[in-house]
């Protein structure tokens, strides 16, 4: 028995010499080269993980007013050129607990389709997000002195990516609100919501050129779809 797996195998190693024998060496070369590559760009994104977290969590701090967040962890892939956030949380200042919004995996990648037409934009993928509010961070944030539009949103989201979001795709997401009672809060679940063409690649002449579809469960029972178009980059208001 031993013998015979013996004449096996060195009959498949035969084979397989004679097989890269016809094998030109430029490409043994080559696919040498290129899983080298592979690996390397494995291992950098390995270290860049935790200088790239440390930044994004900086960065986007500085540019949010009356809100902070933290960020535990980061993946960052050189192969594909995506970022995961992951268990982002968005805190009210005044309020911090507990955190306005969660985000247990939030991905920025290259909207690859969009390349077919010379377009350099991105995708924003965010799975199972958590949007909490109460009365009393609702209060804080009427009563504050910034607008909306000057705390920062906008630059914080763009800190995550240097690319243009043109695709922003939301799985099983909830929004929370809590008013007097906490026992009877105002729930929307399982939302999921695609936009798309946000940046206007494809309809730069008509005025809602963005097409969006959500579907949600309201207040456990119910269940909501809205299928409609919008301009979100318009201003003063999308």
């Amino acid at each position: 028995m031993a013998q015979q797996r013996h004449a096996d195998q060195k009959a498949a190693n035969k084979l397989m010499a004679r097989t890269f024998r016809f094998i030109p060496k430029w490409l043994l070369w080559s696919v040498g080269i290129l899983l080298g590559l592979l690996l390397l760009l494995f291992i950098a994104s390995f270290f860049l993980d935790e200088p790239l977290r440390k930044s994004i969590e900086s960065n986007i701090n500085s540019h949010l007013k009356g809100y902070s967040v933290r960020l535990p962890g980061l993946d960052f892939q050189l192969i594909g050129l995506s970022v995961t956030l992951k268990g982002l949380t968005v805190s009210q200042q005044e309020h911090p607990e507990p955190p306005v919004a969660e985000f247990p995996r939030l991905k920025a990648s290259i909207h690859w389709r969009q390349i077919l037409f010379g377009k350099l934009v991105a995708k924003l993928e965010l799975d199972r997000p958590i949007i909490y509010l109460n009365l009393q961070q609702l209060r804080a944030e009427v009563a504050s002195k910034t607008p909306v539009k000057e705390r920062g949103w906008q630059q914080a989201v763009q800190d995550i990516t240097p690319l243009k979001i043109n695709l922003l795709m939301i799985t099983n997401g909830d929004v929370v609100y809590i008013d007097q009672d906490p026992n009877r809060p105002l729930h929307l679940s399982r939302i999921n919501l695609q936009a798309e063409n946000i940046r206007n690649i494809h309809a730069p002449d008509q005025v809602y050129p963005s097409s969006f579809h959500l579907e949600t469960v309201i207040f456990g029972t119910g269940h909501g779809v809205v299928d409609g178009k919008a301009n979100f980059l318009a201003e003063p208001f999308p």
